[in-house]
């Protein structure tokens, strides 16, 4: 999720115990077991076969109810932006006070240690203040919550 949200894409989320809310996904998943994954192909290579040949039918031979009984291969457009295999990390305005999450996870600010998440270290995240002792914490536009220096806590969304 990290990759993306230095792509600019923004992550959306559905409630925890909620899959109807992403409905064509669980769809989808239901499809891609049965047909291939029941039975569970050997070995790795024969799985791979009938992943892609799953795939090749999802996408192209398989009409979707969703799209008027086309597939999506009708409506896929290659994407004219290129492919980013290293994004660069993200920049703060100046009015963002800019913390390196060290390996452990870990930022250290206003002389004390809040735990952010092992999956940024080594990047920049931007605090900005928006309440007394209260923080936004972002990680480039994406607001991962708040740090509370009243008690001491990071505040997830």
């Amino acid at each position: 999720m990290i990759w993306l949200i230095l792509l600019g894409i923004i992550p959306e989320r559905i409630k925890k115990g909620c899959p109807q809310e992403n409905g064509r996904h669980e769809r989808m998943h239901r499809t891609l077991k049965s047909d291939a994954l029941d039975p569970v192909a050997g070995n790795i290579k024969e799985q791979q076969k009938a992943f892609d040949i799953y795939r090749y039918d999802y996408n192209y031979e398989r009409p979707h109810e969703s799209l008027d009984d086309q597939t999506p291969g009708d409506y896929y457009v290659k994407s004219n932006r290129p492919y980013v295999e290293k994004p660069h990390p993200p920049d703060y305005d100046p009015g963002y006070l800019v913390r390196q999450v060290r390996h452990c996870g870990e930022i250290k600010f206003m002389g004390r240690r809040f735990l952010i998440t092992h999956l940024l270290a080594g990047l920049p995240v931007g605090l900005k203040e928006i309440d007394n002792d209260l923080w936004q914490l972002q990680f480039s536009f994406y607001v991962l919550g708040s740090i509370d220096l009243r008690i001491n806590k990071v505040i997830r969304n």
